[in-house]
C-alpha cells in the first residue's frame, strides 16, 4: 500500500466518509487526538555518568477517528493513527515510510443480537482485560490493536467476554497453523463490594516466526473493590500446556495493590503493591512468566506498572519480586500527584546467587488545562544494584507531555 502524508489521508478519509453517511443519514461523530511528549534518557545503556549516553526526542502521535451508529444495532469504527519522532520526516510532505499512517482501529459491532444483551465485534481493535497486566492497549507509544473476533454477554450480575485474536497469519504455506491468542473473562458484578474476575486465555504458536509447538493457558481470578476507604486489587494467575515441542509451560504470578484514601485530605491516597513473577529455574520446564501483551506504563494516576522506565520489564527471564509504596493526592481541581518508591529483585538467582535488582523513585504530575487539554509530566530515577549492574549511577527518565482530545 503506498505511503503518504497522515494529514492527508485522515482529511480525504474523514470528508468522503462524513459526507456519503450524511447523505444517508446514519449518526456519524469524528474526533481525534494530538499528542506531543518530550522525553530525556540518561545512563540508560550502562549505568555510568561518566560517559555521555543521554538520549532526547519529540514524539507525535495524531488520530483521527470516525464513529458511525448505522441502525439500532449495528456500529462501525476507524481510527487513523500517524506516529513518529520529530525531524523524521522532511520539511515538505513525503511518501517516506516516516510520514506515513496507518489503521489503529477498524471494527464493526453487532449490538442486542436476537433481542438478547450479545454484543459480537469483529475487525482491529483494543483488547483490555482487567488491569491489563496481561492483555491490554500499552498506550504509551503508538498503542497497541489486535485482529480480532469478540463475543459479549452483559446484564447487571455478570459480563462475559470471549475473544479470538489472531497474532500471527501463516496461511501462506497449507503446512502451518496461525498463531493465536484466544480466551474468555468473566466478570462478577453481583457481590457486594468486591467485582470477582475469573478467566482463561490460550497463547499458541506466538512464540516467534517458525512453528514451535507452543500451546499453554493461563487461568487468573483478580478481586477488585473498595469499601469505605480501602480500596484493593488482588490477582493471581497460572500457566501451564506447552511452552514448545520440548518444554511443558509451567509459571506463576501474583500482583496485590492496597490503598488507603482520606477525600477530605486533598484527596490524599497512601497505597502499596507487591508484585512476585515465577522465573526461570533449574528444571527442564518453562518456569518464567509469560507476559503475553500487557500494558506497561499503566494508564491509571494511582500507580505504574513495575516503575516507569521499563528497565525492570526488559530484564524479566529470572521472574520478578517487587513492592512499592506510594501516594497521591489532588490539592486543587484539575492538578494530581503521584510519588512512588519501587524496589525490585529477581524470583530467582541471576548468577551465583545474585539476585537484586534495584530500586526506582519517581514523581508524576497530571494538570488539567481544560475539558480536553491535559498535560503530563514526571521524573524517574532508577538506581541498579551491584548485583545487575557493573556501574550503580541512576537511569533517569525526564517526559513532558501535552494531550488535545477533540
Amino acid at each position: 500500500m503506498k505511503k503518504i502524508s497522515a494529514l492527508a489521508v485522515a482529511g480525504v478519509f474523514v470528508a468522503s466518509l462524513a459526507g456519503t453517511v450524511f447523505a444517508e443519514g446514519v449518526d456519524v461523530k469524528v474526533s481525534g487526538e494530538i499528542r506531543v511528549r518530550d522525553e530525556w534518557k540518561d545512563n540508560y545503556t550502562d549505568f555510568d555518568s561518566d560517559a555521555g549516553d543521554v538520549i532526547n526526542y519529540i514524539v507525535q502521535r495524531t488520530r483521527v477517528n470516525v464513529d458511525a451508529k448505522i441502525d439500532e444495532k449495528t456500529q462501525a469504527f476507524v481510527s487513523l493513527e500517524h506516529n513518529g519522532n520529530f525531524g523524521t520526516s522532511s520539511p515538505a510532505f513525503s511518501n517516506t515510510a516516516a510520514n506515513s499512517v496507518g489503521i489503529y482501529q477498524a471494527y464493526v459491532v453487532l449490538d442486542k443480537l436476537f433481542d438478547q444483551p450479545l454484543m459480537f465485534k469483529a475487525g482491529r481493535t483494543k483488547v483490555a482485560l482487567g488491569n491489563q497486566r496481561l492483555v491490554g492497549a500499552n498506550d504509551w507509544l503508538a498503542g497497541q490493536s489486535f485482529d480480532s473476533l469478540i463475543l459479549g454477554y452483559n446484564i447487571d450480575a455478570v459480563s462475559v467476554t470471549g475473544f479470538s485474536v489472531t497474532g500471527v497469519d501463516r496461511n501462506s504455506s497449507p503446512s502451518d497453523v496461525n498463531g493465536h491468542l484466544n480466551g474468555i473473562y468473566v466478570t462478577v458484578k453481583a457481590v457486594p463490594v468486591t467485582g470477582i474476575d475469573v478467566y482463561a486465555i490460550q497463547k499458541s504458536e506466538l512464540a516467534g516466526a517458525a512453528i514451535t509447538g507452543q500451546n499453554f493457558f493461563t487461568y487468573g481470578a483478580r478481586l477488585n473493590g473498595a469499601v469505605m476507604n480501602i480500596d484493593w486489587d488482588v490477582e493471581g494467575a497460572l500457566q501451564s500446556g506447552d511452552s514448545s515441542t520440548t518444554q511443558d509451560k509451567d509459571a506463576s504470578a501474583i500482583w496485590a495493590i492496597v490503598g488507603y484514601s482520606l477525600p477530605e485530605v486533598a484527596k490524599l491516597r497512601i497505597g502499596a503493591e507487591y508484585d512476585l513473577l515465577s522465573g526461570q529455574d533449574s528444571s527442564t520446564d518453562d518456569t518464567a512468566f509469560d507476559h503475553l501483551f500487557p500494558t506497561k506504563h499503566s494508564t491509571s494516576q494511582q500507580h505504574s506498572v513495575y516503575g516507569i522506565t521499563d528497565i525492570v520489564e526488559a530484564n524479566l527471564g529470572f521472574g520478578l519480586q517487587a513492592w512499592s509504596i506510594n501516594a497521591s493526592a489532588e490539592p486543587v481541581d484539575g492538578l494530581k500527584l503521584l510519588a512512588e518508591y519501587w524496589n525490585f529483585s529477581s524470583e530467582e538467582d541471576m548468577a551465583n546467587g545474585k539476585t537484586e535488582i534495584g530500586n526506582e523513585m519517581n514523581l508524576q504530575v497530571w494538570y488539567g488545562i481544560s475539558k480536553s487539554t491535559t498535560l503530563h509530566a514526571y521524573y524517574a530515577a532508577f538506581t541498579p544494584s551491584s548485583d545487575f549492574a557493573a556501574k550503580q549511577d541512576a537511569a533517569t527518565d525526564l517526559v513532558l507531555q501535552l494531550q488535545v482530545a477533540f
